[in-house]
């Protein structure tokens, strides 16, 4: 539920080059970068160079990716020039492959788990059963917010006695 709601099938990435304008302005001004986008930012042609493009300049960039492409190789470069990644979590295969390649690798690994209606209870059962992959540097709870493609009706309420549980 990806609060971009862009159209990914026809927008095209933003091009090295103009990333590499971007990122040279902020040099000396700033110390990270969380890079995201629609979709996967890790899937982008020029990813590892951009990794390595802002390392250079003194910017730690960190990224948040559903790890569905993810590879020893791209997880082995996160390790080089990235300070975390953080895993979005879909308690999919692809979603423990990539928080492994990570691990293995030994990247700062966090998941970002979006707590909502749909999600309250997996997310309770997972913390009362110490679900989570060992070894991942935090679990950070985001709150589902009804923009992009997230829906008002998946909004948690404040008064819902799950969130005393939780």
């Amino acid at each position: 539920q990806c609060y971009q709601h862009g159209d990914i099938s026809t927008a095209p990435n933003m091009s090295f080059e103009d990333y590499r304008k971007i990122i040279d302005q902020c040099k000396n001004y700033v110390f990270q970068v969380a890079l995201g986008g629609c979709g996967d930012p890790d899937q982008h042609e020029d990813f590892v160079r951009i990794l390595a493009y802002t390392n250079q300049l003194g910017i730690t960039p960190n990224y948040t990716t559903s790890g569905y492409g993810m590879t020893y190789s791209l997880a082995y470069d996160s390790r080089r020039y990235c300070g975390a990644v953080a895993v979005s979590w879909y308690g999919k295969a692809y979603t423990y492959n990539a928080i492994n390649l990570l691990l293995d690798n030994n990247v700062k690994t966090n998941i970002h788990f979006v707590l909502s209606n749909d999600s309250i209870d997996e997310a309770i059962s997972l913390l009362k059963a110490n679900g989570f992959p060992l070894g991942v540097n935090a679990v950070v709870f985001l709150l589902h917010k009804p923009v992009g493609l997230g829906q008002q009706d998946n909004v948690l309420k404040p008064d819902d006695p799950r969130l005393a549980e939780f």
